[in-house]
């Protein structure tokens, strides 16, 4: 919590209190309006191992270009305005509203942290030192003086792909049962603040109150889903009272033998232990001096503050969260978080028993887009190809009212005395003689229509719950495989609530084709919330791959080493291997390199035959004339 004055306390007690915002750019003042603020720590159903950099957005008069910059939220406290400063952040984007006015976001420090990792210092080092030393790196002064498992030492580098200063942090916050956050600048790693400031009726409109997550009482450190490569430690009291609440921790990259996750374990499950809070979501007077971790009390209950979406002078507009974690599953996964692009990962799966190693590379998106929309969505600009993924929320019942013959659905509510008649029946794809057989007195239509551009695709969805954006339930495309996750029971009395663990329903494949401005409609269902996310087409796209197929894979036996790497650009097809066994090394590609101050070849016969150039084995050397 930001230390301000008693003045700013009693003023935000005030349901009519006057705000504004101003920065601080080269020693000069600015006041800005609309302004939005947001924290959060909360990502993909977990705490746990996230650092996410706080946004600022905000208008002011033209002025010249600046990259930083501070920003001071002003609060009338009856004679002037006294500010509190909310820190340094850095210029994201910038675009011109009009002539006279722009539109700046910015991040704060924890943006620092997507520059690229490099090793500095000799190992092996402690896990604290390597925090130490990414901070350094960010130019970004580290508060904490020690972490749970801070002593662990590290023997050697684990990030040599490529990844960047913030897929490190993520992974030591992962280990060492904290987040990342930015507190006056600096780096942050903690779980909760010991703070305990009451919220009182005046400030927050009623509060949405959700299902208690429980605290923490097991942790699981795995590798993969591999049998016995995990180890659990477990409060077995608390379980016997409240069950099983869990945090898993999977493919950690400091964790990746059974000794080292012996020795991490336990340090990792007492920081955690008993870490729960109760969920809720509600409009509230901005208070600008509450920060991420701090613990509230709200309506007589202790609850904490995990989201801030703040707003200057439109205060009351501003919400304040702690959404639900049930059983939270922490995955590795190398991402920069970078808004523009995604970064494919490696997963190693190990097979003790078949002594096979295989390295799936992801299939990589580095020109992507994401658009939502309600009812209907239109992808512009897409790269013509199999659309990557999409989503589909909201209140969805297969027993819909609707007067065109070519829709399912009927809204017919199930009773004990509802008979279907037997013209209700799906007119698409289904001959009208078709009998239709129905269960018990219910009528459950199963199937809805998914339009792209002229295109008519049947989903199997049968019905989608809904209570809010992140409490509801889910169907998902992915790259033709198709699932719904169901978050949400309906109990006797027909009220919804959330189900205590996610339920996930296979669905039958689908492939979903786009063109360059193809529009997506939900038919029936003009309230649905749809999100997609495909390749945009650009200069990437038109040069490189239009889509990437990398069957990549290394099988390691006692007799053999095979790689594979298959890419498909268009129709074409290239192919690079390379066959290790104990007599022999063949290596077959287009274009081979070997780079190296100094090269040394030794064979009892060498055989060189190309183009322009013939070596036998007796070393004697050939030029061949340039045809």
């Amino acid at each position: 919590m930001k230390l301000v004055s008693e003045n700013i306390k009693n003023a935000l007690k005030q349901p009519t209190t006057q705000r504004k915002g101003r920065i601080l750019v080269n020693g000069n003042y600015y006041e800005v309006y609309n302004v939005e603020y947001y924290a959060d720590i909360y990502e993909d159903g977990n705490v746990i191992g996230n650092a996410i950099a706080s946004q600022l957005d905000f208008d002011l008069p033209y002025m010249e270009k600046f990259d930083t910059f501070k920003y001071f939220d002003g609060v009338w406290t009856g004679n002037n305005y006294e500010y509190v400063d909310m820190g340094t952040f850095t210029v994201f984007d910038e675009q011109n509203e009009d002539e006279f006015n722009k539109h700046i976001t910015a991040f704060d420090n924890l943006i620092k942290f997507n520059a690229p990792f490099e090793e500095v210092g000799t190992y092996p080092k402690t896990l604290y030192q390597e925090l130490q030393d990414i901070c350094e790196q960010a130019g970004v002064e580290l508060v904490n003086n020690d972490i749970p498992n801070g002593n662990f030492e590290i023997e050697n580098n684990q990030f040599v792909n490529g990844e960047n200063l913030k897929t490190v942090l993520k992974a030591i916050c992962q280990i060492s049962g904290n987040y990342a956050i930015i507190k006056e600048d600096k780096l942050v790693l903690q779980l909760t603040n010991d703070t305990d400031e009451t919220i009182i009726k005046s400030q927050h409109e009623p509060t949405t109150w959700k299902r208690k997550s429980y605290g923490i009482n097991q942790v699981i450190l795995q590798l993969g889903d591999v049998e016995g490569e995990y180890v659990i430690r477990e409060d077995a009291e608390d379980i016997s009272k409240n069950g099983v609440h869990k945090l898993v921790i999977t493919n950690n990259p400091f964790a990746y033998t059974q000794n080292k996750r012996d020795t991490l374990i336990d340090e990792l499950f007492n920081q955690v232990r008993g870490f729960g809070y109760i969920p809720y979501e509600m409009n509230y007077e901005w208070l600008n001096y509450l920060e991420i971790g701090d613990k509230i009390t709200i309506d007589d209950i202790e609850t904490i503050v995990l989201r801030i979406q703040g707003k200057s002078p439109k205060s009351l507009e501003s919400v304040m969260a702690a959404p639900a974690t049930i059983d939270s599953s922490v995955k590795y996964v190398d991402n920069t978080d970078n808004i523009k692009n995604k970064i494919s990962r490696v997963e190693i799966i190990v097979d003790k028993q078949n002594q096979i190693i295989q390295s799936i590379a992801d299939k990589v998106v580095d020109v992507s887009n994401i658009i939502k929309g309600v009812g209907s969505i239109t992808l512009e600009n897409a790269y013509e190809g199999i659309l990557h993924k999409l989503s589909i929320k909201g209140n969805i019942s297969l027993m819909f009212p609707n007067s065109n013959d070519n829709l399912y659905g009927y809204n017919l509510i199930p009773s004990e005395t509802l008979v279907p008649k037997e013209e209700l029946k799906p007119s698409i794809g289904v001959p009208k003689d078709t009998p239709i057989i129905y269960p018990s007195n219910n009528l459950y239509l199963k199937g809805s229509n998914l339009q792209v551009d002229e295109t008519l695709y049947n989903i199997d969805i049968d019905y989608l719950n809904y209570m809010n954006d992140t409490n509801c339930d889910e169907f998902v495309y992915e790259e033709g495989k198709c699932f719904v996750i169901r978050r949400i029971g309906i109990n006797e009395n027909g009220e919804m609530y959330c189900l205590e663990k996610e339920i996930i329903e296979e669905k039958k494949d689908l492939v979903i084709n786009v063109t360059k401005n193809s529009k997506i409609t939900l038919l029936g269902f003009a309230n649905a919330i749809l999100t997609a996310e495909y390749l945009l087409q650009n200069q990437y796209t038109d040069i490189f791959a239009t889509q990437v197929y990398v069957d990549s894979s290394i099988k390691q036996t006692a007799e053999e080493i095979n790689l594979e790497v298959i890419k498909k650009v268009n129709d074409n097809e290239i192919i690079s291997k390379i066959n290790q066994s104990a007599e022999q090394i063949q290596i077959d590609a287009n274009k081979i390199s070997l780079k190296g101050k100094e090269i040394n070849l030794t064979a009892d016969n060498l055989n060189v035959d190309s183009e322009y150039l013939k070596i036998n084995k007796y070393g004697e050397i050939s030029l061949i004339d340039d045809p």
